[in-house]
């Protein structure tokens, strides 16, 4: 049987650059002499919605006992 340990993992890391990709934008769009706000909102939002996402698959993959680190809990 199969961990989605790999899975999840990918899916994590491809949260956290959506995530740095959503910052990105958002500081070109801030540095705008006038920047749009409700695109400001819009890129915030995403970027909160990605790094939710991400804390929890991380929880999931700790609680399942993946990626341990030796680490004592």
């Amino acid at each position: 049987m199969t961990h989605p340990a790999p899975k999840l993992r990918d899916r994590l890391d491809a949260l956290l650059r959506k995530r740095a990709a959503l910052g990105e934008r958002l500081d070109d769009e801030l540095r705008r002499p006038a920047p749009d706000t409700i695109r400001v909102r819009t890129l915030k939002r995403l970027r909160v919605r990605a790094k939710d996402r991400a804390a929890l698959i991380l929880r999931q993959i700790r609680l399942a006992g993946y990626g341990r680190t030796g680490d004592a809990a």
